[in-house]
């Protein structure tokens, strides 16, 4: 019969014609498309630090090494004296008596005992003794502080005679000059007020100043 063949050629022509199926496995991806780089933004300028300016130079305060015997270091004043030596002081007084009588006189007082440096202040304290052309001799205690720095002094001091009449002092000066005010007690028993113009002689502080002047010396030379 001529259909079989016919029909068998038509077969096989259509399974030829059919595409062969294709193994996915086999198949390669295609190749992944390269992300491009990421762009990175160009480095901000490092602010250059700038240096502290330099603290001015303080010359260092003297060495408590190099201070000379008797004397402290102050942090505002500098070298200051510290010590105790003898003190020995005359005031050469003059003039009014005021009370039940109105006369003038004159006394002299001597003042031996203690002076304490301590710069720029210098403390005294001493037993005095009195001579005067109105009362019998008179003993007592007088204390003193003078200022170095301008040479202002302050004394106070209290007396008595043999016979227990008390007496009061008061005076202020400058260098060597001085106004004395007193409270005395006379030997007729009355009381009165005498004002005196006063020369005061320091001799405690001359010998110390020129002992410390004579040291000075000796240290500079050595």
């Amino acid at each position: 019969m001529v259909f079989f063949p016919t029909a068998f050629g038509c077969i096989v022509s259509s399974l030829l014609a059919t595409p062969a199926l294709v193994d996915l496995s086999e198949v390669e991806e295609p190749a992944s498309v390269a992300e491009p780089a990421e762009t990175t933004s160009p480095a901000e300028p490092v602010a250059t630090p700038v240096p502290a300016p330099a603290e001015p130079a303080v010359s260092p305060a003297p060495a408590l090494a190099n201070l000379p015997p008797g004397y402290i270091l102050d942090p505002v004043l500098g070298p200051l004296r510290r010590g105790v030596t003898v003190d020995f002081d005359v005031s050469l007084n003059y003039g009014v008596l005021r009370g039940a009588q109105h006369d003038t006189g004159d006394l002299v007082r001597a003042r031996f005992g203690v002076l304490w440096l301590y710069e720029p202040m210098y403390p005294a304290l001493g037993v005095t003794a009195e001579l005067s052309s109105f009362l019998p001799a008179q003993v007592g205690i007088e204390g003193e502080i003078l200022s170095s720095a301008g040479g202002t002094w302050v004394q106070l001091g209290v007396l008595t005679d043999f016979r227990s009449r008390k007496s009061g002092t008061f005076a202020v000066g400058w260098q060597t000059f001085g106004f004395e005010v007193d409270l005395r007690r006379l030997p007729n028993g009355d009381t009165v007020w005498c004002y005196f113009g006063k020369l005061r002689l320091p001799f405690g502080h001359f010998l110390d100043g020129l002992q410390e002047t004579a040291l000075r010396d000796e240290r500079k030379r050595s």
